[in-house]
């Protein structure tokens, strides 16, 4: 027990340090060196509590071996004046705060390989789970209602931790120790096409596709409109419909591979592809390929765009070409965002793919072109 507050130190460290993992390396470090103490959320902050004389040691240790996205920009340190009555080092609870000027909340981070590979593997409990997560990828701000990023303050707020993902929660040698974002088939997050849900839903959604329907998907930060990308008929209705008759539309492809295949790519731009802002990136074409020539009928480009959550990595697996990927909304009003938007949208689409994880705070799609390297 620390009673001796003259002892101790608040770090509070300003930047994105919410919503990357920081609480849960904070912890593993402090127990790695042997503190006693608390870390935990405030406005805008983290805050972090320990003994004075191993503050510069745990800096040190700090800055060496931060989680790859978080960004420290202002380090204050000041006297702890209040008594600790524990002798361990704990994750306390957050302070609530309205989102303001001061948060810095990272973006919604496209699926990271690790939980790609979970989705493919029968063995995983994440097994064909569309809205698998981590500390390294998922939404983020799309889903944020105030700060601190806690689950509680999100749209994940309905949906309570089941019994194994409790355990993984509170398990600290598990990658998704504190990560409030987690889930699982078993937590209530459910897909929902015509009447089917979850694995059915996706598998009745890509033969709609395959079929020549067009598909209102909702996603992280809002609903896209997807079709087959070899159907001629198909997009030229879509064209119609959305009243766009010759602005290119976007294709996302299944994987790199895929995309190669249709397009010329350097390192630079797979670096793009892949990278965790999963930006629609402007490519030349290739010539001959069997694509539906109306995609983009009067430029050398094609905007391409991979997978970024497991619910598209899920519905590409499912398919045997590209998709036609354009946001859900008309000429030029807002990304459709919820059920009521979309479905006053009912005359663009044939179905619609969708889900009961609220989104928050619609994100449309960044756009990013390579120039001189």
């Amino acid at each position: 027990m620390c009673n001796d507050a003259a002892l101790l130190n608040k770090i509070t460290l300003f930047g994105v340090v919410q919503g990357v993992g920081m609480r849960p390396f904070v912890y593993i470090l402090a127990q790695k060196l042997g503190l006693v103490g608390f870390a935990r959320n405030a406005q805008a902050a983290l805050e972090i509590v320990l003994p004075a004389h191993k503050t510069e040691s745990f800096l040190n240790a700090l800055k060496k071996g931060l989680p790859p996205l978080a960004l420290v920009e202002k380090i204050v340190i000041s006297p702890y004046d209040k008594a600790l009555h524990f002798n361990d080092f704990r994750i306390l609870e957050s302070k609530n705060h309205p989102l303001n000027l001061l948060s810095q909340i990272p973006k919604d981070l496209g699926v990271c390989e690790d939980c790609l590979r979970e989705i493919r593997d029968k063995n995983s409990p994440y097994f064909h789970y569309a809205f698998n997560s981590c500390a390294k990828c998922g939404a983020r701000y799309s889903l944020l209602n105030a700060m601190p990023y806690d689950r509680e303050n999100s749209a994940l707020k309905p949906f309570k931790l089941c019994g194994f993902c409790t355990s993984v929660y509170k398990n600290a040698t598990n990658k998704r120790f504190h990560i409030q974002g987690i889930s699982c088939k078993k937590c209530g997050i459910a897909l929902n096409y015509k009447r089917f849900k979850n694995d059915d839903a996706l598998l009745e959604c890509a033969k709609d596709i395959q079929k020549g329907k067009i598909i209102a998907l909702k996603g992280l930060g809002g609903f896209a409109l997807v079709c087959d990308a070899r159907n001629f008929q198909t997009i030229e209705r879509l064209r119609l419909l959305k009243n766009r008759p010759l602005k290119p539309f976007a294709l996302m492809f299944k994987d790199l591979k895929s995309a190669k295949q249709h397009a010329f790519l350097n390192e630079l731009e797979c670096e793009s592809l892949n990278s965790v802002s999963a930006p629609i990136l402007l490519v030349r074409k290739k010539p001959n390929i069997k694509l539906a020539p109306n995609i983009a009928k009067n430029s050398p480009f094609y905007g391409v765009i991979l997978p970024y959550t497991p619910l598209h990595a899920l519905l590409l697996d499912l398919l045997d070409s590209p998709i036609i990927f354009t946001s859900a909304n008309f000429s030029s009003l807002p990304l459709a965002s919820d059920e009521k938007e979309i479905d006053s949208l009912h005359f663009i689409f044939d179905f619609k793919l969708t889900h009961n994880r609220a989104i928050i705070h619609r994100i449309d799609d960044s756009i990013a072109q390579r120039v001189d390297n």
